[in-house]
C-alpha cells in the first residue's frame, strides 16, 4: 500500500498536466461547433471536396461533421491519441524510473516481492487512467448537454477508449521489461503509438486493406462506429483482452529475471 501511495505521489503532477491538457483540447474542440454549424452546407462542401488522405489526416469519415454525433466523432480522433500516449508513457516509466534514477537495489532490499512491485505501480497507472478517462467523459458531457442528450454515445465511446488506454498501458509496461537500456523505454513507446497510428492512417486512405485493422488498436473501437455503426465489435474485445492479459504475464515473469542496475 505505501508503494501504490508513494506511486500516486510520484505522479499527481504528471496527472493533473495531463488531465488540464484533455479537458482544455476537449473544451477548445466542442466550442468551435457552434460557429462551424452556422457556416452551414459551406463547411460541408468544403470537407467533402478534401482528397481521401487529407480526410485520413484530419480524423474525418463517412459521417457529418455539421451534427453533434459527427463532429464528437471527429473530435474523439484527437482526443483517443492523447490518451493513447499518456497511456503508453505512463506504463513505459512506471517500472524503468527506478532502473534510470538507481533506486532499483534499494527497493528490492524491502521485504516485498517483485510481483508486489508490479502490482502495486500497475494499480497506480490504473487509477491515473481513470482519472484522466473520467475527467474528460465528463467535460464532454458537460459541453454538449446543450445540443441534445448524447450521454450514452458519450459513456460507450469513453468506456471503449478506457480499454484502448488500459492495451496501451500494458504494451507500455511491456516495453518497459523488454527494453535492455531503461533510458530508450519511453522513445520506444512513443514509436509504437506512431507506428500504430500510421498504420491506422494507411487503413483510412485505402479501401481494401480492413484486415490491417487487427495490427493497430486505434481501429478496434472508433467512435463513429459507436455512435452510427453497430457499436462493440466482440473480435476486438477479444483480441484487446488477450493482448493485455499476454502483456502482464510477460511484464510480470521479464520483471522477475531482470538483473538489477545499481
Amino acid at each position: 500500500m505505501n508503494l501504490f501511495l508513494k506511486e500516486l505521489k510520484f505522479n499527481r503532477k504528471s496527472l493533473i498536466i495531463w488531465s488540464a491538457a484533455l479537458v482544455v483540447l476537449v473544451y477548445a474542440c466542442i466550442i468551435k461547433f457552434d460557429t462551424i454549424a452556422q457556416m452551414g452546407s459551406s463547411v460541408t462542401d468544403v470537407f467533402n471536396s478534401l482528397p481521401k488522405i487529407a480526410k485520413a489526416i484530419f480524423g474525418i469519415a463517412d459521417y457529418d461533421i455539421m451534427t453533434i454525433g459527427g463532429y464528437f466523432c471527429m473530435t474523439c480522433y484527437y482526443v483517443v491519441i492523447v490518451l493513447a500516449i499518456h497511456a503508453i508513457m505512463l506504463g513505459s516509466g512506471i517500472l524503468s524510473k527506478e532502473q534510470k534514477d538507481r533506486t532499483s537495489e534499494f527497493l528490492m532490499a524491502k521485504p516485498i516481492s517483485r510481483n508486489k512491485v508490479i502490482t502495486a505501480k500497475l494499480l497506480a497507472c490504473i487509477v491515473n487512467i481513470l482519472v484522466v478517462n473520467v475527467l474528460t467523459t465528463v467535460t464532454f458531457a458537460l459541453l454538449m448537454s446543450k445540443y441534445g442528450n448524447m450521454n450514452i454515445s458519450i459513456i460507450e465511446t469513453m468506456a471503449a477508449t478506457l480499454l484502448l488506454q488500459f492495451l496501451f498501458l500494458c504494451i507500455g509496461l511491456l516495453v518497459s521489461v523488454l527494453r535492455k537500456k531503461e533510458k530508450g523505454a519511453g522513445g520506444t513507446a512513443a514509436l509504437v503509438v506512431f507506428v500504430m497510428f500510421f498504420i491506422a492512417l494507411f487503413i483510412d486512405m485505402t479501401d481494401n486493406l480492413d484486415f490491417l485493422k487487427v495490427l493497430t488498436p486505434f481501429k478496434y473501437f472508433e467512435a463513429q462506429q459507436l455512435v452510427f455503426g453497430s457499436g462493440f465489435q466482440g473480435i476486438y474485445f477479444i483480441l484487446s483482452s488477450v493482448i493485455i492479459v499476454g502483456a502482464l504475464i510477460i511484464t510480470y515473469a521479464e520483471y522477475n529475471r531482470r538483473d538489477l542496475t545499481v
